[in-house]
This record gives structure tokens, C-alpha cells and sequence, in this order.
């Protein structure tokens, strides 16, 4: 049975060998790979793997059919270019919509034959699919489009599909490997764009390429020795194996080691150059697809997004998003807790990943911002403001794709390198924070979080510097005037900018929440069509609004999304944050406090802070000096990982090495032919080549007695006639095969000598 497998795979294996049809494949399997990882919709990785390797077998079976040589003389038989392109496209829409609408599609209906199933299904996975996208179709001209994952993938397959089968057809016909895969690598480069910690899978297409190239290209040139009738040595494709490996590693680790110099920068000035079409791209994309799971696009680069809803994803979402683990987080002050205990109010904060300054009345994008590296364990603010504590927090991600660091009040440090993200011309930059941002599943974050109370908030004033005061104030000039009439009479009886925070948070908790609600229409301002339109909504709609009557009263404000707290597991001492907890809320500004979070959506308890202490308990003072503990355990925990990653960097270089080496002990043994060959190139570099039409023996006297004459090294004449008497013998003897043996040692010894003659040679004339 093994052997008619092995006999059945010689007989279907490509004329290009299975590795380069294989390495090819592998290549654009690293787009299903990146967009699994991103997650963008469920059961992503499985349907793009399908479409792959459809598309893959589809692009080289039509590149066959169309240009196989055998069937030159046939023309009749080939297939037409136009014909193909028809066939991709007919097939790409059928295998798309089958691998899509299987999972979609009823069941067959009931007495179908067993036989039939497969067919049955087939037919209404296609009608399904269809029906999708007529409907979706619809919606989106009407402006009411609601999440549909089945169509998002549907169209991305489709994209697959066309990048992947231009990848095997212009490969296996075009011979042009570059312009093959360059579709491919512009999928894995956007997913990149889009999902922060995709572009770890960039280096790896650099270096498959790289390795692609050299295998591609070593074909194509036998076949054009063998049409022109040249002869050429075979064991030249191992070497030249083990060097494209070689190089595609040096590319694929240059890359990786460049990652932060060459890409981020790029992303950041692609987000600056087109960040128009961006917007206009990103508007559109949250129109036919409102509930698209994703990290904000501000956070890959400097700019800030396209003025929309933050957490519009959270529209129409169904039960099922409450089911998904975003994070685990637990804090040092939860290690004081009974076991069993809830921990109170002051104990659950929120989870921060970013704010946001610019209303635009549609939604809200960021200023741009300053990138600033971070060591693990630095602090990026030199001072902490009164009424503040320290709090330190260790979260474990889920699944990857958010590149920010998320935590509760202010971040100061974290244990791995990060980078900050502070608006531009801040006069103080630890008010102006964006985001805190860095890699990895699993990170810990020193903060600094609120102990005020009402009398400390009260007291603080309305006396704003004058940067924070410019930017939180600003609104757009178009406000309808009733939002801050409104904003007026809720707080006419409040006596300090504290006391028109509470009275905006409670008049707008009576607001019923809810998910189902309809997008403002075009024109309209968001807080005005919350205020008097829907009123209900969800938490968008709520901070939003008392972000804007909180400015439209001259108290600044800004928004901040994140995660709400989430369900505290007695077991494992954490906080368990699932996707439905996704959060917006409005950040106030108090003199002396910073900014302090209020809650107005009605779905959300109220936020407590811990007053015990008040707010002498850390006074004014220097953020290294109070936490001095914490950051030296930053410091230690990143040398760990640096001590860990460098002992499996050297532990892999060693593999490599020792699988090189086995490799190259074990390679083919060069014919005896190519031994004479390399030992005239040696006779060339020490001054006697091979004269036209000279028999091994007069080449090897004459070389020899260059060397006698030349002082070379002592006993490298000598070596030459018996070598060249040996391999006499072995190429014309009777007794060929007894004497190859001999001749590869005694080549070796004189090798090594005729080495060291040119290096002498080399020196004096130095």
C-alpha cells in the first residue's frame, strides 16, 4: 500500500518538484494564518484555508491547461488566456459561496438519499449566500445595514481567492515570482495595518519570498539549459537549497529586528498621507459592517481615526458576544480580600485603552499624537498629582490584535517596553495621554487611581490651564444651542463644577439602556438626536453626551473608552472582562485632581474611589521615589525575558547549525569530474590554468612544477601527479569504482595545501 502511494505521488508531482509547489502554497497560506490571528470574524482560519488551497490547485491546474509545453504542438487542446480568466472568476464565486453558506445553509430536507447530502447542501450554501448578499446589498443602499460576518468573509474569500490564484497562475506560467505573490503581500501587509500584531507575520513573507526566488528561478533555469542543449551539473540544487535557506533566514530575522524602525514609521506616515481616504474607507466599512470586531485604527499609528462611535460594534450585537473572554485582570489591592469576598465599589475600576479629545458631532477622533519608546519598568511622568494611589495590575489577554496596554487610571509604567502616546504641543504631557501601547498577551501596569471625595472635588475650582482649557472645551460651531440650554437648566441649582458633573450623570442615567437603535441620520448631531430623538442608547451615546453639555458649561471633558470592570471570580482572585463589557465613558477635569471618570449610562453602577486616607495618603511627589519597588520588579521581569528570549535565540542558532551541518555531511558526493574542475580553477589562482587541449597528466606536471618553483607549501608538488595518477585511474581504469574513494581523500589533503600555497602566494605580494 505504501509503495502505490509513493508511486502515486511521483506520478502527480509537478514538473517544478514538490518543494517549490509546496513553499508556494505555504506562502499564501501565511494570509489565512495573519487573518485568523486578527479574528476579524468567527471560523475565519478554517474558510480561507479551504479558499487557498481551492484557489492554489485552481491558478496551477488553468496555468497548465493554458501553457503546458507538451501540448505546444497541439494548440487546438490548450487552454484560451480568456477562457481561464472566466473559469477563475465562475470558480471563485461558487467555491467562495459553498465554503461561506456551508455553515450558513438549512439543513437538506428530510428523506433526502445520503448520497444526495453533499449536493443538497452544496446547492443551498450557494442559495443562502445569494439571498446574504441581496439583502445586504439592500441595506447598505438604504443606510440600515446591520452586521452580517458571513458576508465580511464572503467578500474577503472572494479577495483571497483572487490574490492566491494570481499567485499559481502567474508562478507556474508567468515566471515571475515577485509579481506572483505581490497581491499576497499586500493582504498580509494591510492586515498588518489594521491589526497592529499582524505585522509579525511580515518577516516571514520577506523571507519566503526570498527562498521562493531562488528555488523558482534555479528551475527556470534548467529548463532553459536543457532546451538550449547544456549540460549541467545536478547536485548544484542541494547547494543551492541550503543557501536560499540561509538567506531567507538572514531576510526573515533582518526583518523582524527592523520591524519597529521600518514598519511602524511607515504605518504612521501611510496614516498621515492618506488618512482622507482612510477616513472615507473606514466610514464607509463601519456602514455595511457596524458590528466588525477591531482594534481602533488610531492605536497603529499617529493619527486618529475617522470621527466615529467608538463602540458602534456594540450595535445589534447578539448573545453570543457576551460570551467572549477578553481578559483576566488582577490587582494588588484584591490580595487583601477574605477568600470569597466581593470586593467593594472602590475595588472595581475601568479598564482604559485610550481617549479621545475632537468631537465632531458625528463621533470623535484624537489630535495627533508624539510616540515616545519606553523601557520596561520607566516611567513616563515624573510627578503624580494629590489624591492619587498607586495600584498595580496583571492582565492576561485572551487572544492577541489590541496593541494597547490596557489599565486603570493614569498608567505610569509597565513591565515590558511600551510606548506612549501623548497629544502634540501638550504643555503637560500627563494630562494629554492617548494610550499606552506595547506587545504581548500578558503584561503588569503600575497606575495611579483616584482617593478623592466630594468635598476634595468640590473645593478643587474652576481655575483651568490654559492648554487644557482649549482643547476640552472645543465644540463644534454647528451644536444645535439646546443641547447646552439644556446642559443649563440640569444643573442650574449646582453650585461647582463637581456638583454639574453629578446632576449631568443622574439626569442622563434615566435614559433607558439600549443596543438596538438606529445610527443618527446624516447631518445630525449625536448628543442633540440622543437628547431629543432616541433617548436610549448605549454607552457612546451617554458619555458622549455629558462630555459635550459638560464643555458646553466650561467644565473640560474628554472621552475614554475601555472596558467596565467585569465579574470578579472569587477562585482565581481576577476580574473576568468579556466582550459585552466594552465601555465609553466621560472624563472630567478637576485643578489639582486631574481627570477624574463619571458614569452616566444607565446600565452601569455609579464609580466609587477609596477615601480612606483621603488625599494625604500620597502626597505630591516624585512617581520613581513612591514606586521604587514596583519598577525595579519591571526592570527584573523584562532582563528575564530578555535572558529567556536571547538562550532561545542561541538554542535555535544551534539547531540551525546542527541541522546545516548534518545536511552538508550528508550531501551527494560530487562526481570526480567536478574534483578536476576545482582543482583548475586552483591551478588558475596560483598563476599555471589548464592549457587548451592538455591531458590531466601535462596540466598536473605543469602545475606541479609552478609550485617547486614558486617555494609553495612544503609537499604540495608532490601531492599533485599522485592525484592526478588516481584519478586517472579511477576515470579510464578497469578498476574505476575501487580507486574514487582514494581519489576524494587524496583531494582533500592536497586541497588544503593548494589553499594554503595561494594564500602564501596572496601575502607576498602584499
Amino acid at each position: 500500500m505504501l509503495e502505490l502511494i509513493v508511486r502515486f505521488i511521483k506520478r502527480i508531482a509537478p514538473r517544478e518538484g514538490w518543494l517549490l509547489w509546496l513553499m508556494a502554497l505555504a506562502l499564501a497560506m501565511l494570509v489565512a494564518v495573519a487573518a485568523n490571528e486578527a479574528a476579524w470574524v468567527p471560523n475565519l482560519g478554517t474558510v480561507l484555508v479551504l479558499v487557498i488551497l481551492a484557489a492554489f490547485v485552481a491558478g496551477f491546474v488553468l496555468a497548465r491547461l493554458a501553457f503546458d509545453p507538451d501540448l505546444r504542438r497541439e494548440r487546438s487542446r490548450r487552454l484560451p488566456g480568456w477562457l481561464a480568466a472566466v473559469l477563475m472568476a465562475v470558480l471563485g464565486l461558487l467555491a467562495v459561496s459553498l465554503f461561506v453558506g456551508w455553515g450558513e445553509a438549512a439543513n437538506p430536507a428530510p428523506g433526502t438519499p445520503w448520497y444526495a447530502l453533499p449536493a443538497a447542501r452544496a446547492e443551498l450554501a450557494v442559495v443562502e449566500m445569494a439571498q446574504r448578499l441581496g439583502q445586504w446589498a439592500t441595506d447598505v443602499r438604504a443606510g440600515t445595514a446591520v452586521q452580517d460576518d458571513a458576508v465580511f468573509l464572503w467578500i474577503l474569500s472572494l479577495l483571497v481567492w483572487a490574490a492566491v490564484i494570481w499567485a499559481a497562475w502567474e508562478l507556474f506560467h508567468g515566471k515571475n515570482a515577485l509579481a506572483a505573490f505581490l497581491p499576497v503581500g499586500v493582504l498580509v501587509a494591510t492586515n498588518a495595518y489594521f491589526y497592529w500584531n499582524g505585522r509579525l507575520w511580515l518577516p516571514f513573507f520577506f523571507g519566503g519570498v526570498t527562498m521562493l526566488i531562488v528555488l523558482a528561478e534555479r528551475y527556470w533555469a534548467e529548463q532553459r539549459w536543457q532546451r538550449q542543449g547544456k549540460d549541467f551539473a545536478r547536485d548544484i540544487r542541494f547547494d543551492l537549497l541550503f543557501a536560499a535557506g540561509g538567506l531567507a533566514m538572514i531576510v526573515t530575522l533582518a526583518s523582524l529586528a527592523m520591524a519597529r524602525v521600518v514598519i511602524q514609521p511607515t504605518a504612521a506616515w501611510f496614516d498621515d498621507v492618506a488618512s482622507e481616504p482612510l477616513a472615507v474607507i473606514q466610514s464607509g466599512g463601519e456602514q455595511m459592517f457596524p458590528g466588525l470586531r477591531r482594534a481602533p485604527r488610531s492605536l497603529l499609528a499617529s493619527g486618529g481615526g475617522s470621527g466615529g462611535m467608538p463602540r458602534a460594534f456594540l450595535l445589534g450585537s447578539g448573545p453570543e458576544l457576551s460570551d467572549e473572554l477578553v481578559m483576566r485582570v488582577a490587582t494588588d489591592e484584591l490580595e487583601s480580600l477574605p477568600p470569597g469576598q466581593q470586593p467593594p465599589g472602590e475595588m472595581r475600576h475601568y479598564w482604559r485603552a485610550l481617549t479621545y479629545d475632537i468631537y465632531t458631532g458625528r463621533g470623535w477622533r484624537n489630535t495627533t499624537v508624539d510616540l515616545e519608546r519606553r523601557r520596561a519598568g520607566e516611567t513616563w511622568l515624573t510627578e503624580m498629582p494629590a489624591g492619587q494611589r498607586l495600584l498595580r495590575q496583571s492582565v492576561e489577554l485572551a487572544r492577541g490584535g489590541d496593541r494597547a496596554y490596557y489599565a486603570a487610571g493614569e498608567p505610569l509604567s509597565v513591565n515590558r517596553p511600551y510606548e506612549t502616546l501623548v497629544r502634540i504641543n501638550a504643555p503637560d504631557p500627563g494630562l494629554e495621554l492617548v494610550a499606552v501601547t506595547g506587545d504581548g498577551r500578558r503584561y503588569q501596569v503600575l497606575s495611579a487611581v483616584p482617593t478623592l471625595d466630594g468635598q476634595t472635588l468640590r473645593a478643587a475650582g474652576d481655575v483651568y490651564p490654559a492648554g487644557i482649557a482649549e482643547r476640552y472645551l472645543a465644540l463644534p460651531d454647528d451644536l444645535p444651542a439646546r443641547v447646552a440650554d439644556t446642559a443649563r437648566q440640569v444643573t442650574a441649582n449646582a453650585e461647582t463644577p463637581y456638583d454639574q458633573a453629578l446632576a449631568l450623570q443622574d439626569f442622563l442615567r434615566g435614559f433607558p439602556y439600549d443596543l438596538h437603535v438606529a445610527p443618527p441620520p446624516a447631518g445630525r448631531d449625536v448628543a442633540d438626536y440622543f437628547l431629543f430623538d432616541l433617548q436610549s442608547g448605549y454607552c457612546d451615546y451617554y458619555a458622549t453626551t455629558m462630555v459635550v453639555m459638560a464643555r458646553s458649561l466650561g467644565v473640560p471633558a474628554r472621552l475614554a473608552v475601555g472596558y467596565a470592570p467585569g465579574n470578579y471570580d472569587p477562585q482565581e482572585g481576577v476580574f473576568v472582562v468579556t466582550e459585552d463589557l466594552a465601555h465609553s465613558w466621560p472624563e472630567l477635569y478637576f485643578p489639582g485632581a486631574g481627570w477624574v471618570p463619571f458614569e452616566p449610562t444607565a446600565a452601569q453602577r455609579t464609580i466609587e474611589w477609596q477615601v480612606a486616607g483621603g488625599s494625604d495618603q500620597y502626597p505630591y511627589g516624585d512617581v520613581a521615589a513612591l514606586a521604587a519597588t514596583d519598577l525595579q520588579t519591571f526592570r527584573e521581569d523584562e532582563i528575564v525575558r530578555q535572558r529567556a528570549g536571547g538562550l532561545t535565540a542561541v538554542l535555535i542558532l544551534l539547531l540551525a547549525a546542527a541541522v546545516g551541518v548534518i545536511f552538508w555531511r550528508r550531501r551527494p558526493e560530487p562526481p570526480l569530474e567536478a574534483l578536476y574542475q576545482a582543482f583548475g580553477r586552483w591551478g588558475s589562482r596560483l598563476g599555471r590554468p589548464a592549457g587548451q587541449g592538455e591531458t590531466p597528466a601535462e596540466f598536473g606536471r605543469g602545475l606541479a612544477e609552478q609550485l617547486h618553483e614558486t617555494g609553495g607549501v612544503s609537499g604540495s608538488s608532490d601531492q599533485v601527479m599522485p592525484f592526478i595518477g588516481l584519478f586517472e585511474q579511477a576515470q579510464y581504469g578497469p578498476q574505476g569504482q575501487q580507486a574514487e574513494p582514494l581519489v576524494r581523500e587524496r583531494w582533500r589533503s592536497l586541497r588544503a595545501r593548494l589553499r594554503r600555497a595561494w594564500l602564501r602566494r596572496k601575502l607576498r605580494k602584499k
